[in-house]
């Protein structure tokens, strides 16, 4: 879910997104991904994609109007009960 990924789909398009970080205190913040291909072992090589991505904390910008994806460290530790993209149950969920 973290724009990283998102850049990583589509190469030399940069994505700007606000994120929200759950748990008990959600936090906000700006991001800024960009992914670029990298020089793979010559003419021959693998595509080779590098992405970067730049995080401002929400209070030392001003976050733009857009709704905030919802966001999370590990799906392990992840307290977001209803997320399209868990790929493990949470560690943190009822019925553990």
């Amino acid at each position: 879910l973290w724009p990283l990924y998102q850049a990583l789909s589509r190469p030399m398009a940069p994505v700007r997104a606000v994120v929200e970080l759950g748990g008990s205190a959600p936090r906000r913040f700006l991001t800024y991904a960009i992914c670029q291909p990298a020089l793979a072992a010559g003419f021959d090589g693998p595509q080779v994609l590098e992405a970067a991505m730049l995080i401002l904390p929400e209070g030392t910008v001003d976050l733009p109007r857009l709704a905030p994806q919802p966001v999370g460290t590990s799906c392990r530790i992840c307290p977001r009960r209803d997320c399209v993209a868990r790929r493990e149950p949470s560690i943190l969920a009822d019925g553990f």
